[in-house]
């Protein structure tokens, strides 16, 4: 072969590569909604975040491997490569992720919840004792 082609070979399977990294790390994305539903607003900024992270990085390799210029070719590997990664890796790899965040976080929120339980009888207690002190101040400067 060649050696343009062989150059082309490369760079066709950097961009299936890229295409199937981006995808890898939007999973952490979805593996972290799944364990902590949040709102459609910070989904929105996360989504935006991520995308401009990827520009960022798809501009970075566009202009180390082809000078710069867009070879369609590239977007074409690119969705080649996230196609078959969403299509067989990630439909594994979501929920075991969100059942191992879970196992692992799980301790960590029973604590958190215990303490936060304490904490809030502990604030319905000084709450109630300030009333009280309240109560007690009222009556004495009504007093006199």
């Amino acid at each position: 072969m060649s050696q343009n082609i062989l150059v082309e070979l490369r760079f066709l399977l950097y961009a299936i590569g890229f295409g199937a990294i981006v995808t890898a790390v939007y999973d952490i994305f979805r593996i972290l909604r799944r364990v902590f539903p949040h709102k459609n607003l910070f989904v929105s900024l996360e989504d935006l975040i991520f995308w401009i992270a990827m520009a960022i990085s798809v501009f970075y390799l566009l202009n180390a491997e082809s000078d710069g210029r867009l070879r369609w070719f590239f977007v074409a590997g690119a969705a080649l490569g996230m196609t078959v990664y969403r299509l067989t890796i990630s439909r594994l790899i979501v929920p075991a992720g969100v059942t191992v965040v879970r196992f692992v976080l799980k301790p960590l929120l029973f604590c958190g919840k215990k303490l936060c339980n304490t904490g809030h009888r502990g604030l319905a207690r000084s709450k109630k004792k300030l009333t009280v002190w309240w109560k007690v101040l009222r009556m004495i400067l009504c007093k006199q």
